[in-house]
């Protein structure tokens, strides 16, 4: 035998009015869950976007690093040229100078034929 179900209980007007409340609530922070949630996005955005000038900076930083690397090198390599170049232009003038001043012992000193006619007693002509 079937009993008849019993009436159904009517929620009382402050149980209700509490349950409009916490729905609001949960709305109002359902909002601002959202609103959170985007400003993180947005946050991340702006990381996401501040790395990858990061990254670019630091290519191009090393980019130049590199060139400046190459051209000091370049720089050394001309240097090293140039010192052996003035190293080979020193050395030809110390040699220069050295003929020339045996080029200048050479006027000055008596020559061959007035040697050998000093050893032998010759004269040499009056001119």
């Amino acid at each position: 035998m079937l009993q008849p179900a019993p009436p159904a209980k009517q929620p009382s007007k402050t149980q209700a009015d509490s349950t409009v409340k916490e729905l609001q609530r949960a709305k109002v922070e359902a909002i601002h869950l959202r609103v959170s949630e985007e400003l993180a996005q947005h946050k991340l955005a702006d990381a996401e976007a501040d790395l990858k000038q990061a990254k670019e900076e630091a290519a191009q930083a090393t980019k130049e690093a590199q060139q400046a690397k190459a051209d000091a090198q370049a720089a050394r390599k001309s240097q090293a040229a140039a010192e052996s170049k003035l190293a080979i232009a020193e050395a030809g003038r110390v040699a220069a100078e050295g003929r020339e001043q045996a080029c200048q012992n050479a006027a000055k000193s008596p020559g061959l034929g007035t040697r050998l006619r000093s050893w032998f007693g010759r004269k040499p002509p009056n001119p």
